[in-house]
């Protein structure tokens, strides 16, 4: 045995010994990345893939061979001297750990990686079979499998010579037919193999929509969906198909049109007929009832794209079945739903005529208000739960998604109806649901901007019960607070005498530490919205503005765009700018002599910032006054 030899197998077995020495198997690790890359790997190779097994570690011998096949067909290619006699090696290897997964996977990347260097997959398909008959069930899996590799080679071996991957295509295109038919039969036995090969194939090459019908790909996949152990892999192939079926183009031939429609009919039926009989499978499992969700979501980005072309009491019962998978608490299920509500709101914003908008929406009107509510009080469990982190990406997906579902229902359902849910909603659980009566808000805050320009007694009949609700919950508070702001362009547009109640429920909460935010983020607001309607209220406002900042808690934000007290002094100077110029110069006059006297005391940093931004703000409004 020659000298690598032996270094290898030493390294292997101080890498996978017993008794394990920290500083030994890193350098064990490191010798073998090194010395992959050396042209004696070559040697090395067949004598570890073809190791007895008697000896010590021979797994790990035979799993580093071919790890280090994978490397070199991969890196060093141009140091093979004999492409077909390393075919033959591989092909044989591949029979005999058939049975070895972890194995296999890197000697089919390695066949692979040489078909596409050496340009010599026609040549090398026929072989393939011939060594591998498909008579033998056992060599189903491993077929599989490097047909997977092969179809991914444009992604796993970028480095390749761009004419030899076309050509790839091209020749990978004319044999897809066979490849395509095999996965279909293979679906029996192994079906979990051939959705992985189906996905890989139909991800990475350019197959016709008629010879995936032909090959009743469709069907297979919906056998998978059925499937709980083929729930993910299932739901993958669904969406590239689909994806495939929405993506016509001028280039798509009539009879290619007319198989996506007649596709899309049958997928229609099928999940209408089919789907809560799925769900019932999942049996509350949320993460497999998640994969069924992403199935039947994407069909809901396809009937947009056909929807002159599909019965329209089957496009009405596609969103009915929908308003059921509202009902399940899961941030995965919403954004699918909001996703596909988006779709469907941007063709009937953009695309659809006038009458088929005004069809579509009131036939999908009650739906889209059970939705609606289902949305609202879906989310709000998750409020309260989990760790920090939890509670963090529950923010965002009520800022990104819930936010996004509750305006794109202002584009179906008419406005009066779901301020109609709001209030009843609100109104029948405080005080013993507040979490559902947050959620209410948080849905209200959301249609702030496409209420702007609304003007109905409901918005301010719930603005007026916001402001009367007596609450100490924080999560509550945070967002009716934030809440009241976000109208504050409403309020001074079409009720102006409301807006002093609504600047003092904010400051009302001023003093809390945790409100801080949204209160200086409100007052701002008010200011900026309804400066005009609070000149009579100046004095009020210095005092309350004057009264904080001298008792500002260290733990508030001063610093920075987002400071919460740059708040605060923004909308402070918004409002004294309305005043007249005697009026300013009076409150200026008043505030300057105690900021200067304070910043000649001893002070936290934290006031310090504040006495100093007061200050810088009061003179550039004065200087701003001159003019």
């Amino acid at each position: 045995m020659n000298q690598p030899v032996e270094d290898v197998l030493k390294a292997i077995s101080v890498l996978y010994s017993p008794q394990q020495i920290p500083e030994e198997t890193t350098k064990a690790d490191q010798y073998l990345q090194e010395f992959m890359k050396t042209k004696e790997a070559w040697q090395v190779i067949p004598l570890l893939l073809t190791s007895e097994p008697t000896v010590a570690f021979y797994q790990q011998r035979i799993y580093y061979g071919a790890i280090i096949l994978k490397k070199k067909v991969c890196y060093n290619f141009k140091e093979i001297e004999n492409f077909d006699e390393l075919f033959k090696f591989i092909l044989k290897c591949l029979s005999v750990y058939k049975n070895q997964k972890m194995i296999t996977s890197h000697l089919a990347q390695s066949l692979a990686a040489l078909c596409v260097q050496s340009n010599s997959w026609n040549d090398y398909f026929p072989l393939i079979i011939q060594n591998l008959p498909i008579t033998d069930t056992s060599n189903i899996p491993v077929l599989l499998l490097m047909f997977s590799s092969i179809a991914e080679a444009n992604k796993k071996l970028p480095f390749a010579k761009k004419e030899y991957l076309y050509s790839l295509h091209d020749n990978l295109i004319h044999t897809s037919p066979t490849i395509l038919d095999f996965i279909q039969r293979s679906f029996v036995l192994f079906p979990g193999n051939a959705l992985d090969c189906f996905n890989s194939w139909i991800q990475n090459l350019d197959i016709s929509i008629s010879l995936l019908n032909q090959c009743q790909i469709i069907q297979m996949i919906f056998e998978g969906i059925k499937q709980k152990n083929l729930r993910e892999r299932s739901s993958d192939s669904f969406y590239y198909f689909m994806k495939k079926i929405r993506s016509i183009n001028e280039k798509t031939t009539d009879e290619e049109v007319g198989i996506c429609i007649n596709i899309v009919q049958y997928v229609l039926k099928q999940l209408i007929t089919n789907i809560s009989s799925i769900v019932q499978t999942t049996q509350g499992d949320i993460e497999d009832f998640e994969w069924v969700s992403d199935f039947y979501c994407s069909l809901g980005f396809v009937l947009t794209t056909y929807i002159d072309k599909i019965d329209s009491n089957q496009f009405i019962m596609y969103y009915r079945l929908l308003d059921q998978f509202t009902c399940i608490r899961s941030i995965r299920n919403i954004t699918r739903i909001t996703d596909v509500v988006v779709d469907l709101t941007d063709f009937l914003n953009e695309t659809a005529h006038e009458n088929m908008r005004e069809k579509i929406c009131f036939a999908l009107t009650e739906t889209f208000v059970s939705m609606f509510e289902h949305v609202l009080r879906v989310q709000t469990p998750l409020i309260d739960n989990g760790d920090q982190e939890e509670l963090l990406d529950f923010i965002d997906f009520r800022k990104d998604v819930i936010s996004e579902f509750v305006r794109r229902s202002c584009d179906i359902v008419p406005c009066p109806l779901l301020l109609d849910t709001i209030s009843s909603i609100c109104v029948s659980t405080i005080p013993n649901q507040l979490d559902i009566a947050e959620a209410s808000l948080f849905c209200f805050r959301s249609l702030a901007r496409v209420l702007s320009e609304y003007k109905s007694e409901m918005v301010l009949s719930i603005l007026q019960s916001i402001v009367k609700i007596e609450s100490t919950n924080l999560h509550f508070l945070h967002t009716s607070v934030f809440c009241v702001g976000r109208y504050c362009d409403w309020i001074h547009n079409y009720a102006p005498t409301f807006a002093p109640t609504a600047l003092q429920y904010i400051l009302k909460y001023i003093n809390i530490p945790e409100l801080i935010e949204p209160v200086a983020i409100s007052f701002e607001n008010m200011c900026d919205g309804c400066a005009v309607d609070f000149i009579p209220l100046i004095d009020v406002i210095s005092q309350t503005f004057s009264s904080v900042y001298q008792q500002m808690p260290q733990s508030w934000k001063v610093g920075g765009v987002n400071g919460s007290f740059s708040s605060l002094i923004n909308g402070y100077c918004l409002v004294l700018e309305k005043q007249p110029f005697e009026i300013k110069l009076k409150y200026i006059e008043t505030f300057i002599p105690p900021l200067v006297k304070s910043l000649s005391q001893p002070i936290s940093p934290e006031l310090m910032t504040a006495l100093i931004r007061i200050l810088t703000s009061c003179m550039m409004l004065f200087l701003l006054s001159l003019d």
